[in-house]
């Protein structure tokens, strides 16, 4: 899924920002982003990120251009409405509650 404020997958947002991030390190990672994707999942608080060649079962895919970003389904399911975004500050992926 694609969109033009981020890509939404199950009510979770994947941020512009948080799909540039991820193409550059994918990128620098001297990975072809045709050939692999970030498969991202929520342990103790903190995202982390992991290139894998394709989501595991169950997980939500969220595209950009050639991005490809795995959400694992229990971030998904536990934080609707949640966004992937990027920390202005550290230049991190990290996950924001959703706002209103």
């Amino acid at each position: 899924m694609t969109g033009d404020a981020g890509a939404r997958t199950g009510g979770v947002t994947v941020s512009e920002e948080a799909f540039d991030l991820i193409g550059r390190s994918i990128r620098q990672a001297n990975y072809d982003p045709g050939h692999v994707g970030v498969r991202i999942r929520l342990v103790g608080g903190e995202l982390r990120p992991r290139f894998v060649p394709a989501p595991e079962p169950g997980d939500e895919v969220a595209e950009s251009g050639e991005v490809r970003v795995f959400l694992d389904a229990k971030l998904v399911r536990e934080n609707p409405g949640a966004q992937v975004a990027v920390s202005q500050e550290h230049d991190q992926l990290v996950l924001r509650a959703p706002s209103g």
